[in-house]
């Protein structure tokens, strides 16, 4: 954006007799938010009309050099016998500038390399933690898991312009015998309609704080 990302310029070039090269400085404004890459576009015209230009526009990305870290705000989460747990995701450091959201995905990695895609969650300005609470005692069914099993719960993004650092990006979850061979269901609901959830494969109810 014009006067917040970068200084525009309105500037004239002469050339001399026998120079091919000029250089034009642009003032690029930093901040301490993490955005999106973002571009403006540089012109060329010539002040005599028989001057021509193979290129007389060109578009300039702006990326980014912030640093957004969330991860897991516990190293652990253990899965107790009634199959309930709860941890928590969120920023660790970095801000998120308005109007720009980052997704993160979640997914459950069994001991059996299937995976079992949970929710996402979306962090902007406003919305810096999430407090998930679960039952995975639904998810196994006792057809396929007859003893005690290590899930993992492991953190991905596709907010592929955002600079993101994952970490901790997993959790570990020892689940129990399971004691009902009913099917896996699949919800993922949210308290608030702005959180942006969308349907997985297990039961969560999820908590925002607006920080």
């Amino acid at each position: 954006k014009e006067g917040a990302d970068y200084i525009p310029i309105s500037e004239i070039v002469n050339f001399q007799s026998g120079e091919t090269l000029k250089n034009v400085s642009i003032t690029i404004l930093d901040d301490s938010y993490v955005e999106e890459t973002e571009y403006f576009i540089l012109k060329i015209e010539s002040m005599e009309g028989d001057v021509t230009f193979s290129v007389s526009e060109a578009v300039v990305a702006i990326q980014d050099d912030d640093v957004l870290k969330i991860g897991f705000t516990s190293n652990s989460s253990v899965v107790t016998n009634d199959g309930e747990t709860s941890f928590k995701i969120g920023i660790l450091s970095g801000k998120v500038q308005f109007g720009v959201s980052v997704r993160v995905i979640l997914t459950a990695i069994g001991p059996k390399e299937d995976e079992i895609d949970i929710c996402i969650v979306e962090f902007n300005h406003y919305i810096k933690k999430y407090t998930l609470e679960t039952n995975f005692s639904h998810v196994i069914s006792a057809d396929s898991y007859t003893e005690a099993a290590s899930w993992i719960v492991q953190l991905s993004s596709d907010s592929p312009d955002i600079n993101i650092i994952l970490d901790p990006n997993q959790v570990y979850m020892n689940t129990q015998t399971p004691t009902s061979s009913s099917s896996a269901s699949s919800s993922c609901e949210s308290t608030s309609q702005q959180l942006g959830i969308y349907t997985g494969a297990a039961l969560f109810a999820l908590f925002a704080l607006f920080l």
